[in-house]
């Protein structure tokens, strides 16, 4: 498919992301996220994400569009001279961050959503309002990210691999044993916390699950370790919304 052709299909979300594009293109990023995804759109996985993407970005303000273009031009420095992994995963943090948004203005229908754009108090990502201004809800996003094992996944557009030997530190209930559950309550830890200043009446946390295929965690136990993550949410009065992989339309996890 020509470069044209891919802007006419996902045009709002090309607008946001034209930045990082044209800054990972200058310093040899030919590997980022977004261009394997945009020659991959065939993949039903990849079309469903950028689908979503895209719809969402255009349902946004025009407020909130323009901030997204400042962040992901802002993701890239101006003095960078090769494409890290650290941008990569930068640019993925942000891509939740509009999948929370889209999130947010489904579940509360007649709420003004924004992105915090304040830059001294960056926290929560994420703030739905009423009509009248009234703080209805606040929004936490994170990405737990991962090893290159996946990374290299995630180029190869979600073709499956042949299964690995199984490590069971990644099938332990305690945390203490499996560092993949701790990393996940540290980070929903996180989440409380930058959520404990907002008055909001309800609070979430949208949280990515790229999960390491050098683990083997099959489906299962994927949803196994997830249902102990929302325990702990629901504990600390938050709600938690995992996705798994970016798996918009699963109903598991949106």
């Amino acid at each position: 498919m020509l470069d044209n052709e891919l802007t006419m299909t996902y045009f709002n979300l090309d607008q946001i992301t034209s930045g990082f594009e044209t800054r990972a293109k200058q310093i040899g990023g030919v590997n980022a996220w977004i261009f394997k995804a945009k020659t991959s759109i065939s993949h039903p996985v990849i079309s469903s994400i950028m689908t979503r993407l895209d719809n969402i970005v255009t349902d946004m303000p025009v407020a909130d569009r323009e901030w997204l273009i400042r962040r992901f031009t802002m993701i890239i420095p101006e003095n960078a001279d090769s494409f890290k992994n650290e941008y990569n995963d930068k640019f993925l943090d942000a891509l939740v961050e509009i999948l929370g948004w889209g999130w947010l203005s489904e579940k509360h229908k007649q709420a003004v959503i924004s992105f915090n754009q304040t830059t001294d108090q960056p926290t929560p990502d994420l703030i739905a309002r009423g009509h009248a201004g009234n703080l209805i809800a606040a929004m936490e996003c994170k990405s737990i990210h991962t090893s290159n094992d996946f990374r290299k996944y995630i180029r190869r557009c979600c073709v499956k691999t042949e299964a690995r030997e199984v490590n069971t530190r990644f099938l332990d209930d305690d945390p203490a044993k499996n560092p993949l559950l701790s990393k996940v309550l540290k980070t929903l830890e996180e989440a409380e916390k930058q959520l404990s200043g907002t008055p909001a009446p309800l609070k979430y946390v949208l949280m990515d699950f790229s999960f390491d295929i050098s683990s083997a965690l099959r489906r299962p136990r994927q949803l196994s370790l997830i249902d102990i993550a929302k325990k702990k949410a629901e504990e600390r009065g938050i709600i938690l919304i995992p996705l798994i992989n970016f798996e918009v339309c699963n109903p598991q996890t949106m």
